[in-house]
């Protein structure tokens, strides 16, 4: 892929997330106002538990596929049975240990979660133009609906079910267009010794990469579960509503990851770090230009957007917006991790995160409750960007990296010098 086809899939990846930032904050806007901070707390904890669901039946078939150099029937069965077995262990947990309609739900999206593989397929072949559509197409409709529903009818298990319908069609409509456009048979032939060999493999190449992100989210949604438990389902929605507006600034960070992982795997080690260098700086500087600017706004944003019910969550956010530059970090770090092909390293960084932010929360939340949460989410980001990088090798490498991030930032007068020589290795690709 040339120059041009990047910039195109960076700049559908963007238009896509900057339209469906804004459609998501009115969405979430109008189920916080008619729905109150208590169902507004029900509806926003299912939705962290749904990703968690689809992610941890992943099993790490994602990184396998992207790092396909090309499509394999043999990989494909084996990756579909992969997941189908994964979603159907999960599924049977959740059937036995979460009572109530959600739980359905969960299992219908678990069930049909197979086809996601099709998404990353493009993904691989950096088809992020068509991607970015059918994303954005079908993200209007679903948010459209959820608008109509919360005026008009506002149950909670139907506005849930819209969140499992959403991406159950955009993964069979992918799954079909892929199908035919490479003419794969419904049907055909495999040795099934060879099947299960590859399931084997599949499962050791991705399966730290899969413990590692699993680890991760649950690490960052941990804080949201344990408000619910511990305080109540209402602070958990107080809570929520400013999270969802910090939440905003990760969104971003998945387009760079997107497009930047398989193009980095092009580059040399030292064009890598360089690059990601620049990644790191922008982060910085970003960071904490919304830092500043979010601190002293967030009270006056969170009341015009949410009303008077959600006062206590303005100062909560601007506690949290504290802590925008470690936000950025912390996301675009797995970036250095996929490039180099050190998921195992990953995975002991994100573990620790885990460990550390189990403690932290569920001692903080327990001490002081709600007033706690926001300091809960700061103290995770901080950890997870900076303090986690000591546990091995590898992660020091990338803790450098960060450092010579923050020594471009300081320099500012070799900005100049450092995007021209920034630019002269993209013009490579």
């Amino acid at each position: 892929m040339g120059r041009n086809g990047v910039l195109r899939n960076v700049g559908s990846l963007f238009s896509e997330k900057v339209i469906t930032l804004f459609l998501a904050l009115l969405v979430n806007v109008l189920l916080a106002r008619y729905l109150g901070a208590e169902n507004f707390g029900k509806v926003a904890l299912f939705q962290s538990i749904l990703m968690v669901c689809v992610l941890a039946s992943d099993g790490g078939t994602r990184r396998v596929i992207l790092t396909q150099k090309k499509d394999s029937l043999l990989v494909n069965r084996a990756v579909l049975i992969l997941r189908l077995i994964f979603s159907i262990c999960i599924s049977a947990a959740l059937i036995i240990f979460y009572e109530g309609v959600p739980s359905i739900q969960l299992v219908v999206i678990l069930l049909v979660s197979p086809l996601e593989m099709y998404l990353h397929h493009y993904e691989r072949m950096m088809k992020n133009v068509y991607l970015a559509r059918k994303r954005l197409l079908i993200f209007i409709i679903f948010s459209l609906l959820r608008c109509g529903l919360v005026v008009l009818y506002p149950s909670l298990e139907i506005i849930m079910l819209t969140f499992v319908a959403q991406q159950a069609v955009l993964w069979a409509v992918v799954g079909v267009k892929y199908r035919s456009e490479y003419k794969i048979p419904v049907k055909y032939r495999l040795r099934w010794k060879r099947v299960v060999s590859s399931v084997r493999v599949i499962a050791l190449r991705g399966g730290f990469f899969w413990l590692s992100m699993l680890s991760l989210q649950i690490a960052f949604r941990l804080d949201q579960l344990l408000l619910a438990n511990i305080v109540s389902v209402e602070a958990s929605g107080l809570y929520m509503a400013a999270k969802r507006l910090m939440e905003q600034l990760v969104v971003l960070t998945t387009v760079l990851s997107t497009v930047m992982i398989p193009l980095l795997t092009r580059f040399s080690i030292s064009e890598r770090e360089k690059m990601i260098a620049g990644i790191y700086a922008a982060a910085w500087l970003l960071g904490g230009f919304c830092s500043l600017i979010g601190y002293f706004m967030a009270p006056t944003v969170v009341q015009i957007l949410y009303g008077d019910e959600y006062l206590v969550s303005g100062g909560m956010l601007g506690v949290m917006m504290l802590s925008a530059p470690f936000v950025l970090i912390a996301n675009l770090s797995g970036i250095f991790y996929a490039v180099n092909k050190s998921e195992k390293q990953a995975f002991y960084r994100n573990f620790i995160t885990l460990i550390f932010s189990s403690i932290f929360i569920w001692f903080g939340v327990g001490v002081a409750g709600l007033q706690f949460a926001p300091w809960g989410f700061v103290g995770t980001y901080v950890f997870s960007s900076i303090l986690s990088e000591f546990c091995n090798s590898v992660s020091r490498r990338n803790l450098y990296i960060k450092a010579r991030s923050l020594k471009i930032v300081v320099n500012y007068k070799c900005w100049y010098a450092y995007v021209e020589e920034l630019r002269t290795i993209m013009l490579k690709v």
